[in-house]
């Protein structure tokens, strides 16, 4: 415990070292002190997410397991889908060993993924500027995971009327959880959400009860993250049937290929 309150103070220090430095995006404002260098950290950190999500498929073997099961509104198991997978990575990319070294680039420009309808959250739409925009943060504290040391980020939705567009930005505003944030890599390793509120939509005929999504990210020594696990859990409502949704997906047997070998 000595070790640990040790490390968590040279963090807390190298944190307020480097707020002088960072330039905060304006939305951030409002936020604490303490967090915003560490939210401005984590944006900048996600444009890099494409970069390394390509590494880490050119440079490594991997198998994966999907789960999709569809309840009834009593419980009852209708449909069971598991798929299993292995990956073998492309040769002919070139994509640098470490990308968390590398320049911030441009932000993304790949379509966000609908958080409804049995589809999820991207992991770098957790925190980017419209999140900011909706969301009020809290540093809850520090934590070691995976012996790694974890910035603990909670959120929750601004008070007062926010957008809603769509249906998926009706969702997020009624979503609250936590993230955990590597105080190294600025990726956000873990997070934990779910709906406070129901969401309906189509004039009522289709609502949404509960849903629920974790996932959580592992690091290779050569610093590409990849998610080991996730999951979500959906309870909706079309006409006046009730359903029950669930989704796992896991990441196993991470071997390096010949071109990680090679280097």
């Amino acid at each position: 415990m000595k070790a640990f309150y040790s490390v968590m103070a040279a963090i807390l220090f190298a944190t307020c070292a480097a707020r002088s430095e960072v330039v905060l995006n304006p939305l951030l404002k409002d936020v604490s002190p303490e967090l915003a260098p560490i939210l401005q950290h984590v944006m900048d950190r996600a444009r890099l997410e494409d970069q390394n999500d390509r590494g880490f498929k050119q440079f490594y073997n991997f198998s994966r397991e999907k789960v999709n099961e569809t309840y009834n509104g009593d419980g009852d198991l209708l449909k069971k889908d598991v798929k299993d997978s292995t990956h073998q990575p492309r040769t002919d990319l070139d994509v640098p060993v470490q990308p968390k070294k590398q320049t911030v680039g441009a932000p993304r420009t790949q379509q966000q993924q609908q958080a409804l309808q049995g589809q999820t959250f991207d992991k770098n739409e957790l925190l980017n500027e419209d999140t900011i925009r909706r969301f009020d943060f809290t540093l809850a504290g520090q934590e070691l995971l995976n012996g790694r040391n974890m910035y603990v980020v909670d959120f929750a939705p601004k008070k007062g009327n926010l957008p809603e567009n769509s249906i998926k930005e009706r969702f997020v505003n009624k979503a609250s959880g936590r993230v955990w944030v590597d105080a190294e890599d600025y990726v956000i390793v873990k997070a934990d959400l779910h709906l406070m509120k129901p969401v309906d939509a189509i004039m009522g005929l289709f609502s949404v009860h509960k849903f629920t999504y974790a996932f959580e990210r592992l690091r290779t020594d050569e610093g590409y993250w990849y998610t080991q696990n996730s999951n979500w859990h959906l309870e909706d409502r079309e006409g006046i049937f009730n359903r029950i949704r669930t989704h796992s997906e896991t990441l196993s047997n991470i071997t390096k290929n010949n071109s990680m070998a090679a280097r």
